[in-house]
């Protein structure tokens, strides 16, 4: 839960809203084809702990970001990743005014297509 105060009252964002924002984010970016997770992520998912391929903590005040990704073949890891990145701060921090530490992208599978 994050939360932003002003003089008027204390205002709380949700860990899921945050999420939300980085899927729809982290989805729309070229070259992703889904959020996914590795089997450790998995197990915290069991006790709660994370959403599927995306974890979000709060550290002095600002955010850190893990996303687990499935890439699409024929695509530049490291340049989808960096897009990513950019997208995922643009969205937090213009939907929530949030600031954000670092985005972690863990790159777990790659999605390859069949040929015949």
């Amino acid at each position: 839960m994050a939360d932003k105060g002003s003089n008027k009252g204390l205002v709380q964002i949700s860990d899921a809203v945050l999420i939300s924002i980085v899927k729809t984010a982290t989805i729309e970016t070229e070259g992703v084809h889904s959020i996914s997770s590795s089997f450790a992520s998995e197990i915290m998912e069991k006790f709660g702990k994370k959403k599927k391929g995306i974890s979000i903590e709060k550290q002095n005040g600002k955010l850190i970001i893990n996303i687990g990704i499935c890439i699409k073949q024929n695509y530049q890891i490291i340049e989808v990743t960096q897009k990513i990145q950019q997208k995922v701060k643009e969205a937090v921090e213009e939907m929530t005014g949030l600031k954000i530490e670092k985005i972690n992208v863990n790159v777990s599978l790659v999605e390859l297509t069949k040929t015949k």
